[in-house]
């Protein structure tokens, strides 16, 4: 995926299921780019966090992208009032 490395077949994607990160990050992952289009299909700020925190939630990047996901929803949320 764009924030995994690859390796593995991509084994977890063809039996339906979310990529585990069973070979790491990917190089220069970019979850900012990743959380935008997310939002775009229509996930919500804390489905993508789950994501996040699903991938890998012992990778230091995950576990910040999940966070940030949730924190700028709230951001967003508090504007639009």
């Amino acid at each position: 995926g764009p924030v995994t490395q690859t390796g593995c077949g991509a084994i977890c994607p063809a039996l339906n299921r979310d990529c585990y990160a069973c070979f790491g990050l990917a190089e220069n992952i970019n979850t900012f780019s990743l959380t935008s289009r997310l939002h775009e299909i229509g996930l919500s700020a804390e489905h993508i966090s789950r994501r996040y925190w699903f991938i890998n939630n012992f990778t230091p990047e995950f576990q910040q992208a999940g966070h940030n996901a949730l924190v700028a929803n709230k951001h967003d949320s508090k504007e639009r009032r």
